[in-house]
């Protein structure tokens, strides 16, 4: 049976965010600063189904950006800074997020516009978070 990949990766741009704001988790791929998406020990083919953790995060090498899954950035997001990206419908056809920090009021969250999936609606609430990390400088 082949595996296939479903896991969606943050986009270098956002990848560039993460390591501004400080993300430090472990991960299997990073960006180069070229913007070519690497794996570990990998050469030019990328094991999206591999089990190994690159040990030396991307985010200690001033030309390497790691490379988390959108479900982990927006986890590290949650834990680290507080704030909870939420993916909701806004219609049949589009998605939107909402970006709130617990126990705060933030203007009731901060909403996106319309995206047609659920995929770019959360790397859309991931940036825009990040941005509001790096501009509060948290």
């Amino acid at each position: 049976m082949e595996t296939i990949n479903h896991e969606c990766y943050v986009s270098f741009e956002v990848a560039k965010l993460l390591k501004q704001a400080g993300f430090d988790y472990k991960v299997r791929l990073y960006y180069e600063h070229n913007g070519k998406l690497r794996g570990k020990n990998s050469g030019s083919f990328i094991n999206f189904n591999s089990p190994t953790i690159w040990e030396n995060n991307g985010n200690t090498d001033k030309q390497l950006y790691s490379a988390p899954t959108l479900d982990v950035a927006q986890r590290w997001l949650r834990e680290v800074h507080h704030l909870h990206i939420t993916i909701f419908s806004s219609s049949q056809e589009s998605w939107m997020f909402r970006i709130t920090k617990p126990h705060q009021n933030l203007e009731n969250g901060v909403y996106g516009e319309d995206f047609y999936t659920y995929e770019e609606a959360q790397e859309a609430g991931i940036k825009k978070a990040l941005e509001m990390v790096l501009e509060k400088g948290e």
